[in-house]
């Protein structure tokens, strides 16, 4: 199998922001607080007391599923004040001064729901109001906020999914990556089962790849810096955070990557490494 990676990383640069979704969270707008943040998606719900930016506190807890909603109204009960990270496909909508999320039931989401297919606003299914942000531009936010004076930032998420987060105007831009569906002039559709870049990048998809593992992770790892490269090749310098289970976890994957970013981008570079980036970026809102 021959990839021609000079198209693919024409086709990210023209895809990758289609599915692009504001945050709705300016910088200027956001400090450090002490604040507990609830952590929704992904492969389990958690609870972390954030403060000065360290973590205190990290409570992990699986829920239910046949009563998603009503166990986490239990689970942050006690909680006076609390913000949320929603690690799935949501429009950002403003409510009452706060970030809210609306969820539409036809959304096209590569992870498995864990609640019914229906609108709905997080803040009602929570029954709370509660600043909610993506995990990946949360993960971005504590990237623009900690890391002063690059011309634009990125978070590059990979654990149970995967997904992108860019600044604009130094606020996160959610891409909702994994869910674009490759098109069909692109030679990763030779490749059996693979329909979205989440069929490629994701650790699950690599473990299921007809490829042999060293092959699979190689792949993934090239288009994953080639989708940053796209985002960042017109600027001079950038900060990029990694962010997720299996990239920060698998040092021969992330390094895979950064080897990657740095050939094509020869501009000031800065990568992060910081598992936790999401909660501390979340606790600034």
């Amino acid at each position: 199998m021959k990839i021609d990676y000079k198209k693919e990383r024409q086709i990210l640069k023209k895809i990758i922001t289609t599915n692009e979704i504001s945050s709705l969270i300016n910088i200027n707008n956001t400090t450090i607080k002490d604040i507990t943040v609830l952590g929704i998606g992904g492969s389990h719900i958690y609870k972390a007391n954030c403060k000065n930016l360290n973590i205190e506190k990290y409570t992990f807890y699986e829920i239910d599923e046949g009563n998603f909603f009503e166990n986490i109204q239990n689970f942050i009960k006690e909680e006076k004040e609390f913000n949320t990270i929603f690690s799935y496909p949501f429009i950002p909508k403003k409510n009452n001064g706060y970030i809210d999320a609306f969820f539409k039931n036809n959304t096209v989401i590569s992870k498995k729901l864990p609640f019914k297919k229906e609108d709905f606003l997080l803040s009602y299914k929570l029954n709370r109001l509660t600043n909610i942000v993506n995990d990946a531009c949360a993960s971005n936010l504590f990237n623009i906020y900690t890391n002063k004076g690059y011309e634009i930032y990125l978070s590059l998420l990979s654990g149970t999914g995967i997904n992108i987060s860019y600044s604009q105007n130094n606020s996160p831009i959610n891409t909702e990556f994994g869910n674009i569906k490759i098109p069909k002039e692109s030679d990763l559709l030779q490749i059996p089962g693979v329909e979205s870049y989440e069929n490629i990048l994701s650790f699950d998809s690599i473990q299921k790849s007809p490829l042999d593992l060293k092959s699979a992770k190689d792949l993934s790892a090239h288009i994953f810096s080639l989708s940053a490269i796209s985002l960042i090749e017109d600027y001079k310098s950038a900060s990029l955070i990694f962010q997720g289970s299996f990239i920060t976890k698998d040092k021969e994957y992330s390094l895979m990557i950064e080897k990657y970013i740095k050939q094509y981008f020869k501009g000031n570079i800065n990568i992060i490494i910081d598992n936790f980036s999401d909660i501390k970026g979340a606790s600034l809102i």
